[in-house]
């Protein structure tokens, strides 16, 4: 079996195959003697796969569950709690304190015989033990179902189940991730992020009185996640050529787009779910794998490590369906639908091995002094480019340090290119002036030392740059003119029979004044 060994400061250590079934999502859970497993959904149940050898993982067991595409896991304490968006399995809850498997329960948490569910795509639990049920059959829109999940206890004979606390029933919601009293929803439909008030979980409603939202690139929006300083919220939207999303979201009177990336331009490929770890964001990119962007500076979001196992690439709902990146041991977990030997679904258990991005930031201006708008600026051999905005300033960067050309280009401007030496996790500014292509004339005169025009002297103009290399003849009187020359520095020399040579270097802008040379 070859693997499509895809990769930048990214490495497999280990793999798990799934016979004759794909994966769905994963998660990730630490006992407490510090053993590592991977909770894995599958189309026809759950798996737990202990990682205390990562290069070869083993399957400790197996729970059958209704036939469903989409299976979700979070934990909560010593509790996995597994979701499936079809069948009508509603909650299975698992105690990971017995590793055999055996201690389990499947709940559609009737209460009241009102807010039963049978099936539900998504689940998120928050640091306070707070469950949230996203597009299950609940309500009228299949909203947010929230759940107290922090008294289950499946213990023989005292079997406690979650308790419901609230529901969000606005409008349907596919996903969304919750921290302090903020639940940021993802609204496929609306195509926007959310953030909704659940400090009364009995009645949440959207924040900044109904207007703390916005809209997301590709209007599809799949997931969002807050980072860590509760600032910035990335999102993705699951279409075709889809963007990662970057938003401030300090100020909910004025949620803005900071910035956005493709995995692939140009290639169709479809994004999934992001995760923030830290100063970078670890996403599931389908058939363009888990990939890493380092989100120190949000408006600027740098590739700095991918990892593809499947065999094909662009448009379509294969290879990775989600990542989980906050084991202890740093190992990064992907959960590959179909990516096996024969399309089987997989486990890939992935050593990172990328640092901080080398950042590049700068100004570009005209030969006036002048912001350029829209300029490009191309670090060679790289995949990464940045253009100036309003204020004629760029941000780009790559993930590996050395010694780098830039070219800077704009319409109606000469390129130019510039050496530059990059290093990880430092922010390197590069200004450059561009050349306007608009043509100059000018006209000047070769003199004597008595002030006398010199006839039929020999002028030459030669600026590398601008590919101008050209002889020019003085007439009678010692005048001389050029129609087309541009802006810049040029190497001028002037020479007659008798006469000593003149060589000087000299700035030809488009002041109007006469070239006077002796």
């Amino acid at each position: 079996y070859t693997t499509a060994q895809n990769s930048m400061n990214m490495g497999l250590v280990g793999s798990y195959t799934y016979s004759n079934t794909e994966c769905s999502d994963i998660w990730g859970y630490v006992d407490s003697s510090g053993t590592e497993y991977a909770l894995v959904g599958l189309r026809n149940g759950f798996s737990v796969v202990d990682l205390s050898s990562p290069s070869n993982p083993t399957q400790n067991f197996f729970i059958a569950g209704s036939q469903s595409v989409w299976r979700d896991i979070k934990v909560w304490d010593h509790y996995a709690f597994v979701t499936c968006d079809q069948g009508t399995d509603g909650l299975l809850i698992v105690d990971l304190n017995d590793m055999s498997g055996n201690t389990y329960v499947y709940t559609t948490i009737d209460q009241n015989s009102q807010n039963m569910f049978t099936h539900a795509h998504n689940i998120y639990i928050d640091e306070f033990g707070k469950a949230y049920i996203f597009g299950g059959d609940v309500g009228t829109q299949g909203g947010s179902l929230i759940l107290d999940v922090t008294t289950v206890d499946l213990t023989p004979g005292n079997i406690t189940l979650p308790i419901i606390i609230g529901l969000f029933d606005d409008f349907y919601l596919h996903d969304g991730m919750a921290r302090g009293d903020t639940l940021w929803g993802a609204a496929v439909y609306q195509g926007n992020f959310y953030a909704i008030d659940v400090s009364t979980p009995s009645s949440p409603n959207i924040m900044n009185n109904g207007i703390a939202f916005h809209s997301t690139p590709d209007n599809f929006t799949h997931n969002c996640w807050i980072s860590d300083n509760g600032k910035t919220l990335y999102t993705t939207d699951e279409v075709s050529g889809a963007y990662l999303g970057a938003y401030d979201v300090s100020d909910f009177n004025n949620i803005y787009e900071v910035d956005r990336v493709q995995s692939s331009p140009g290639s169709g490929v479809i994004p999934h779910n992001t995760h923030v770890l830290g100063n970078f964001i670890v996403t599931s990119y389908y058939r363009d794998g888990i990939t890493v962007h380092d989100v120190t500076y949000p408006n600027n979001m740098i590739k700095v490590a991918f990892y593809d196992e499947y065999l094909g690439n662009g448009n379509g709902f294969d290879g990775s369906w989600g990542a989980y990146p906050w084991l202890p041991s740093g190992l990064i977990l992907s959960s590959e639908i179909n990516s096996g030997p024969n399309g089987e679904g997989m486990l890939l258990v992935l050593e990172p091995s990328f640092q901080q991005a080398c950042y590049l930031e700068g100004n570009v201006y005209d030969n006036l002094g002048q912001n350029i708008t829209g300029a490009t600026v191309e670090i060679l051999s790289t995949n990464s480019t940045g253009n100036s905005n309003l204020n004629g300033y760029y941000f780009t960067g790559t993930a590996n340090d050395g010694q780098y050309q830039v070219v800077f280009s704009a319409p109606g401007y000469f390129s130019d290119t510039l050496s530059v030496l990059l290093q990880n996790g430092v922010l390197t500014v590069l200004n450059n002036t561009l050349i306007s292509m608009s043509p100059i004339s000018i006209n000047g005169q070769i003199l004597n030392d008595f002030g006398q025009g010199v006839p039929n002297a020999l002028i030459s103009f030669v600026n590398n740059s601008h590919g101008i290399n050209t002889l020019l003849t003085s007439d009678v009187n010692g005048f001389f003119s050029l129609d087309t020359v541009y802006y810049g520095a040029y190497n001028i020399q002037a020479g007659s029979w008798g006469y000593n040579t003149y060589c000087d270097n000299m700035l030809i802008d488009n002041s109007g004044n006469p070239i006077i040379i002796t």
